[in-house]
């Protein structure tokens, strides 16, 4: 069975990839709402030929450094409208898989006066790693190193280059830091757009590609589907079901040889915010993950409800009942970020993983 961590996965945070963008949709994205509870120990920056999901450096909502005070008003108590200021904030987590009591992990992040992720140690089970990200007022994640063994020398350093618009046009992977690229990829967009035109990647320094991908669009500008080749092949075709604009089915076909191996299904909301998503990865038993989503005013996941399925190893058990509840403070800070699985089918969470955080801030 998957072990949990408290940190993001290096190698979605590396690399650019071929989709799942909001305007790319395809993939559920992390429900965290803090920048870094996903589920992997795995510190390796390798540049894989995987076309991950995610194609930014994780800028989920709570990174935000607005601190307007604007509330709403919630039965007799005001819950702000705005993500929570992190500027200069300290978070201090803990990991226990079980809910039994035992920490199996635990992993301190800093935030810098941008209240962007700056720093991130974690040790457990799975080993212990440190990561850390160079920002600007305008752009975070511009690059981040790599301790991964956390022995105090930096192993990896990932360098991301950004147009005048803030798109990443370029990524270089660079093992052992000395200056050379060991992995690059290169994203060009339509003249003046964020519109993605297409993805390459050279998965060992060696200035061929690897494997690259080429995007299409509609008559709204959405994206309809990308073709890759080399190590990317695949094809991924966005069907817009409706009825609101950016509600899409997405297609997979690995290996472009006719046969959809993965698809999803996203629908949002007016505030474009992930309302319910479905996934069928293992045909051909249908759409086995299935979650609603709600989120209180300042815009965090509140909850997210539903079924999905257990990996172990390269199949799965399920799909359980499945919840995910989080908990804030007065702040608006998460302080607790429970994960569970029904099961045994009796109503009750058996399988729990809890996170628990607590703060210090200026």
């Amino acid at each position: 069975m998957t072990r949990w961590s408290l940190l993001v996965p290096v190698v979605m945070v590396v690399l650019g990839a071929c989709g799942g963008s909001k305007d790319e949709p395809g993939t559920a994205p992390s429900t965290d709402t803090d920048a870094d509870t996903d589920t992997d120990t795995d510190a390796d920056a390798d540049a894989d030929a995987d076309s991950d999901a995610d194609t930014d450096a994780d800028t989920d909502a709570d990174t935000d450094a607005d601190t307007d005070a604007d509330t709403a008003p919630t039965g007799d108590t005001a819950v702000s409208t705005t993500p929570p200021s992190l500027v200069d904030c300290v978070r201090t987590d803990q990991l226990d898989e079980q809910e039994d009591g035992t920490i199996d992990a635990t992993g301190v992040s800093t935030y810098d006066s941008y209240g962007y992720l700056a720093r991130v140690e974690e040790s457990g089970a799975g080993g212990a790693y440190v990561i850390e990200y160079d920002n600007t007022a305008d752009q975070q994640g511009v690059a981040l190193r790599i301790d991964e063994t956390a022995d105090g020398t930096f192993d990896v350093e990932i360098r991301k280059t950004f147009d005048a618009l803030g798109n990443l046009t370029a990524t270089c992977t660079d093992r052992g830091i000395d200056t050379t690229c060991d992995a690059t990829e290169t994203i060009t967009y339509h003249p003046g757009t964020d519109r993605r035109d297409v993805y390459a990647t050279d998965v060992d320094g060696d200035g061929i590609d690897d494997g690259a991908c080429t995007y299409a669009y509609d008559a709204q500008d959405r994206v309809e589907r990308y073709i890759c080749d080399g190590l990317l092949d695949r094809i991924v075709t966005f069907v817009y079901v409706g009825p609101g604009p950016s509600d899409v089915r997405v297609d997979t076909d690995y290996g472009s040889d006719g046969t959809i191996e993965l698809r999803t299904l996203s629908e949002f909301d007016a505030d474009e915010r992930l309302v319910h998503y479905e996934q069928d990865a293992w045909t051909p038993m249908g759409y086995e993950t299935v979650k609603d989503y709600t989120y209180r005013p300042d815009g965090q996941v509140d909850t997210v409800l539903g079924q999905d399925v257990i990996p172990n190893g390269n199949s799965f058990i399920g799909p359980f009942d499945f919840g995910e509840y989080a908990e804030y403070d007065a702040d608006g800070r998460q302080t607790s970020y429970r994960v569970g699985f029904d099961v045994s089918g009796d109503g009750y969470p058996d399988v729990v993983v809890l996170t628990t955080s607590s703060w210090s801030c200026p």
